[in-house]
């Protein structure tokens, strides 16, 4: 689902593809995926980015982050996924 939600960003798309994004959430969030929902997190920020929201962008990118911190460790980044 998050993928449609990035492949809507890419067209340009952003309401459409915060509403996927915003659907994997939640699917993600039942599922116990971290990765998955740090990549949704990421997707979210970029909308906000891309809408010049530059306070709620920073908010999701930091979001993301400490979910990798804490599932991975601090030595990991998101290619280690």
């Amino acid at each position: 689902m998050h993928n449609i939600g990035n492949l809507e960003t890419a067209s340009g798309n952003l309401q459409d593809a915060m509403k996927y994004l915003e659907k994997a959430q939640l699917i993600a969030a039942n599922s116990n995926s971290n990765s998955t929902l740090a990549k949704i997190y990421l997707g979210i920020s970029r909308i906000h980015y891309l809408h010049y929201q530059f306070e709620p962008a920073r908010k999701w990118l930091i979001q993301a982050e400490l979910l990798v911190t804490r599932s991975t460790g601090a030595d990991k980044g998101f290619m280690d996924l």
